[in-house]
């Protein structure tokens, strides 16, 4: 449903709003459904009662992992998710001649630094994989200036597409905003010229989750 909204003197910019209704599955949205809250959209206008664009403004500078920051074996830094499974997937990455480390597990450092540089109504899952990230680049153990940063990016519309975005921003606030961070992505998101996803890499990380999953029932 639109409305229109007059400024009625009270300083208001707003001219219209969108009501729509909406229903939260944990971190996804769906909207038109029974049981859900209604929110209202509202656009943002400047004095002259145009709608202000914020893209460009607030549009995150992309740095691309290059082929030459492969073959100077640049250290990846991929955030700890699964630890049985991701052991295999860092060999199998090694072994496609990436220099990849897993993170160690969470531990409270991780999820202090989560909370510092995630906005605080962003999910658990975000602030720990963030939280990962930042205290392995503030502990001194990586150079900034040979590292790169690597995630999954699905392309749907909950937590598991906008880590990326979340890495970039807390990079950028914390002074790191050079650090590469690669998309691992199959819907054409984003692309490395030093990063590519070739079938004897794919065959080597499902044989490590395989793994994993057998070591899991043992």
């Amino acid at each position: 449903e639109r409305r229109n909204r007059e400024n009625n003197g009270t300083g208001c910019l707003h001219r219209q709003s969108d009501i729509r209704r909406l229903s939260s599955y944990g971190c996804g949205s769906k909207e038109n459904s029974s049981q859900s809250d209604m929110i209202r959209f509202i656009p943002l206008m400047n004095k002259e009662n145009k709608e202000i664009d914020l893209s460009k403004k607030y549009k995150p500078v992309k740095v691309p992992f290059t082929k030459e920051m492969k073959d100077d074996r640049w250290t990846i830094l991929c955030p700890q998710m699964s630890p049985i499974h991701f052991q295999f997937v860092e060999k199998a990455m090694q072994e496609s001649g990436y220099n990849l480390k897993v993170l160690p597990s969470v531990d409270k450092g991780a999820t202090e630094a989560g909370l510092k540089y995630v906005n605080n109504d962003a999910c658990y899952p975000s602030l720990m994989v963030v939280g990962q990230i930042m205290q392995a680049l503030l502990s001194g153990k990586y150079d900034l200036h040979k590292v790169a940063i690597i995630m999954s990016q699905t392309g749907g519309g909950c937590r598991a597409s906008n880590y990326i975005g979340f890495i970039r921003r807390a990079l950028k606030k914390a002074g790191y905003g050079h650090i590469p961070v690669i998309s691992i992505n199959l819907s054409g998101l984003e692309s490395n010229p030093g990063f590519k996803i070739t079938l004897p890499l794919v065959l080597k990380g499902v044989y490590g989750l395989i793994f994993g999953d057998l070591f899991m029932r043992c």
